[in-house]
């Protein structure tokens, strides 16, 4: 299991990575699940508004509904590891289509839930929660990437682009998993999707616009 300077590292990285995707024309921000002060500063003396959905509602991640905001409030939706403490992942993100603008972009970031560690661990500690990563205290859903991808399609966001956060050397025990379980994503650490609010949503036209 990556030490705790590991994940330090990773949000410091992975913090240049967000800005990268947030552009001039991102005025109106709505960020879910961990903070990340620095960048946050950053775009206030920008003229940039943030809002915290736990300030809007402080029990977002059970009960997802009745946010009360105007629509077309925001322009970019941000997910800093909200999903996974989510109770229902799609539920939440039909509801938060509703204040976005028609052109809102969505940057979703949620750790690899087949990411060497988290194996190694539930192999050798079963489902003892840890300091950080998939099944850190506080998660309580757990996303492969095709999981997380599908979870979008099926809340009305389409990606439109991708970053895989890893580590660039792999183990011995990570290539000879990779081989037998032919999954490609072990050494990922991280998923960071980017998507576009869907226009068209027929099977439920009229109920999440």
């Amino acid at each position: 299991m990556p030490d705790i300077e590991v994940y330090n590292k990773y949000r410091e990285q992975l913090s240049i990575l967000i800005d990268k995707n947030v552009t001039e024309n991102h005025k109106n921000i709505l960020i879910f699940g961990d903070k990340f002060p620095s960048l946050e500063e950053k775009w206030i003396s920008e003229g940039k508004k943030i809002t915290h959905l736990k300030d809007i509602k402080s029990d977002w991640a059970e009960k997802m509904t009745n946010f009360n905001f105007e629509k077309n409030d925001f322009d970019l939706l941000i997910s800093f590891h909200g999903l996974e403490k989510s109770l229902d992942p799609e539920k939440l993100l039909l509801e938060l289509r509703k204040p976005l603008s028609k052109s809102a972009d969505f940057i979703c970031i949620t750790y690899n839930s087949s990411h060497i560690s988290s194996i190694t661990n539930l192999f050798t500690e079963g489902w003892k929660k840890k300091e950080d990563g998939a099944i850190r205290e506080g998660n309580i859903k757990y996303f492969s990437y095709d999981s997380l991808k599908h979870t979008l399609k099926m809340s009305g966001f389409e990606v439109v682009g991708e970053d895989i956060y890893g580590f660039a050397e792999q183990t011995e025990m990570t290539k000879k998993l990779s081989s037998f379980t032919k999954n490609p994503y072990l050494s990922a650490l991280s998923f960071i999707l980017r998507a576009k609010r869907m226009e068209g949503f027929p099977f439920i036209e009229g109920t999440y616009p």
